[in-house]
């Protein structure tokens, strides 16, 4: 116990030491060392206020970061830190270039979420994409606007899309980036030749179960998504790097630039084109009947 406390009692003399390098910080002990030792720190505020100053403020006033880093040092040795809870910390950085779509998920506990909403989203675009199958289905009973054929193989592009999308919600793009790229190319690839499928569809089907004003904002919906896909793919694939954090000087961030405002241009194509379906949507019933078949 003795040898603990002379150990403890060198370490608060060092960091003692080195606090007194910083300028305009004062080290006042409030007790004496046995088991802890306090700090009250001054960089150059009124007593009566320093104790409310984040540590934030005072290294942005003093202009030196070392006062920061050497008051973390003696809270963590007193074992009471303190930190603001608006700074960025170090997994969290502030951000200074727009991000892509997967950058938004890399990190705890943003990609936990990231993930759960992903998967959630991709599930209601199966629902509908089934639901939009089954009324052009209906409706082609009657008119015979487009080949049976054409709606299945449309259907299975986007169920495609959805597939991508799970991948992309499980596999993170810092842990397994060639398994999430892939995700991710299925994901926007399947989504621009649905939409696409799904336009000409509209207009097959005009102008008696779409208006031509519907059929035109569909199509500039696609051609605006597919045009912002293939420059999302040219850019990306000129990316030597994989990171998640990038400054205007770091090589490459032109690439990452141009890539991830295509990428956010192709997924609010996606759902712009979703919110097209309402007034579809409003003209249609689904019922699910339940039925018992007794053994025989």
């Amino acid at each position: 116990m003795l040898v603990w406390k002379a150990d403890k009692y060198e370490q608060s003399k060092e960091i003692e030491a080195t606090l007194t390098d910083c300028p305009r910080l004062q080290v006042k002990p409030k007790r004496k060392c046995g088991t802890r030792r306090d700090f009250y720190f001054n960089c150059g505020f009124p007593q009566s206020t320093r104790k409310s100053e984040s540590p934030r403020t005072c290294a942005n006033q003093d202009g030196d970061l070392t006062c920061l880093k050497r008051r973390s040092e003696a809270d963590e040795f007193c074992g009471t830190p303190r930190r603001d809870a608006s700074a960025p910390t170090a997994s969290h950085p502030p951000r200074t270039s727009p991000s892509c779509f997967s950058d938004t998920g890399t990190k705890p506990p943003e990609s936990g979420i990231f993930g759960f909403m992903i998967n959630i989203s991709a599930l209601l675009a199966v629902i509908t994409m089934y639901i939009r199958y089954l009324l052009i289905e209906k409706q082609n009973e009657s008119s015979h606007f487009v080949r049976s054929s054409c709606n299945m193989f449309s259907l299975c592009i986007g169920l495609m899309g959805c597939i991508g999308m799970g991948i992309v919600a499980t596999f993170q793009e810092l842990s397994v980036p060639s398994v999430h790229d892939i995700g991710a190319l299925v994901a926007f690839g399947s989504g621009v030749v649905y939409i696409t499928l799904q336009s000409i569809i509209s207009y097959k089907s005009c102008p008696q179960w779409n208006t031509y004003f519907v059929c035109h904002i569909r199509m500039a919906i696609s051609i605006i998504s597919c045009i912002a896909f293939i420059p999302m793919i040219v850019f990306a694939s000129k990316i030597s790097m994989t990171k998640i954090d990038w400054t205007p000087d770091e090589k490459d961030y032109s690439y990452h630039f141009g890539s991830a405002i295509c990428e956010w241009t192709v997924a609010f194509g996606f759902i712009f084109f979703f919110l097209t379906f309402i007034r579809d949507f409003q003209r249609f019933s689904l019922r699910i009947s339940t039925e018992i078949h007794e053994d025989s």
